[in-house]
């Protein structure tokens, strides 16, 4: 198993619009992914990463199991640090 830390940069956090590229991204990965944050560790999904209530400044634990474990966790951190630039509502 590999884990990483994660900082999350996106000014608007990790709402629906970034959970959905972060969880398309990872589909079909043949491992388990686990995120851990405020008190709460979640499976990856979209729905996950919602109920963590990740904002901009949040840290957020990833932890890899399976095949390429550390290059995944490596882009899954670069999807959490990402700055997703939607246009606002």
């Amino acid at each position: 198993m590999v884990t990483i830390q994660a900082v999350i940069q996106n000014s608007d956090g990790i709402h629906v619009r970034p959970s959905a590229e972060i969880t398309g991204a990872m589909a079909g990965y043949d491992g388990s992914v686990t995120l851990v944050a405020s008190g709460m560790e979640v499976e990856l999904s979209a729905m996950g990463l919602l109920c963590l209530g990740l904002t901009c400044g949040s840290a957020v634990e990833i932890r890899v199991q399976g095949p390429d474990e550390t290059t995944v966790a490596q882009k899954l951190k670069a999807l959490m640090e990402k700055h997703y630039d939607f246009p606002r509502q």
